[in-house]
């Protein structure tokens, strides 16, 4: 019958483990491998006793990340105090250096200059001890600069740590195939807010250019912050050859037009002061806006309205 795990209680009692001989970073990937650290000060003899045995090879596991492969382990088991102590002594070894590194970011057309720059910046050099842990990282970073740039048909051709113990070099090789990069498809919008011309005049981007998350991060902050839309969507969705391009939908809820604003003051110079305000900030299907505000105090007083139209790119361009 097997047992069923159960959740800590918060405030459980856990048994003590201690490292010695470990830097920051390795104690904590050790910490976070072993079994053992979970284990509350009530746990059955035979269960902790089990973890114990297993727990050295989970330390030279974590260690091999880091390019230990060769540690040495000294441990023992107490139980102080109604709970259990676990205590580890480890000499790391000799660590695994890098030797021959490989990295290629290719492209189908022109070379692309991000990918260039992530090749040359990459986390780890000839001489450096070995940190898989950086590795992966990277080709992370790889698959999620490619993505952005519209290579969706990319693939590493080659990905691999080769590690020679005996010799405490390993060799990395990592080619990524980027193909052919995807460029902007059509635009569609989802919207009865504003007039279609209008919410067009937004996008700084044309069908046919090379594919650019950021582009479309910009459009959707620039659709969001001009006040017309309370909520903003925008699904990107990669078609496959013969058309290799993005097809882009954007998804637009009306935001409150009318906005009223208030409040009071005191200046040494004019004394207490109140200023209200009016801003209509869709008047029509074309995104015109009205605003008015009033200002008074016992010295000076004013009223002042302005009419806006957008003209060009509602962005920045606008007749008042």
């Amino acid at each position: 019958m097997a047992a069923a795990l159960l959740p800590l209680v918060p405030g459980t009692a856990l048994a003590r483990v201690e490292l010695d001989g470990l830097s920051r970073t390795t104690a904590k990937a050790v910490r976070a491998a072993l079994a053992l650290e979970a284990e509350p000060c009530t746990a059955p003899a035979a269960r902790v006793a089990r973890l114990f045995r297993r727990s050295e090879r989970e330390i030279r596991t974590a260690l091999e990340v880091y390019g230990y492969f060769a540690p040495t382990v000294q441990k023992s088991l107490t139980r102080e105090r109604d709970c259990w102590v676990a205590s580890y002594t480890i000499d790391r070894g000799p660590r695994v250096k890098l030797r021959a590194i490989d990295v290629r970011l290719t492209t189908d057309g022109a070379p692309d200059p991000a990918l260039e720059r992530l090749a040359a910046r990459r986390p780890f050099a000839a001489g450096d001890g070995l940190n898989q842990r950086s590795y992966d990282e990277y080709k992370q970073a790889v698959l999620a600069l490619a993505r952005q740039r519209g290579y969706f048909d990319g693939r590493f051709t080659a990905a691999r740590i080769d590690v020679y113990p005996d010799q405490q070099v390993a060799d990395v090789t990592l080619v990524y195939a980027a193909g052919e990069r995807y460029r902007f498809g059509p635009v569609e919008f989802d919207q009865g807010v504003v007039r279609d011309r209008t919410a067009r005049a937004f996008i700084e981007f044309t069908t046919g250019e090379p594919y650019d998350a950021d582009r479309i991060n910009d459009l959707y902050t620039a659709l969001l912050v001009s006040g017309f839309f309370e909520g903003v969507e925008i699904r990107t969705t990669p078609r496959p050859a013969p058309e290799r391009d993005v097809l882009v939908t954007v998804v637009l809820a009306p935001a409150r037009p009318r906005t009223w604003t208030a409040g009071v003051g005191f200046a040494t110079d004019t004394g207490p002061k109140a200023r209200t305000g009016f801003l209509h900030q869709r008047l029509n299907e074309r995104g015109h806006q009205f605003e008015a505000s009033a200002d008074w105090s016992s010295v000076i007083g004013g009223v002042s309205a302005s009419y806006r139209v957008p003209a060009g790119n509602p962005r920045e361009e606008w007749f008042s």
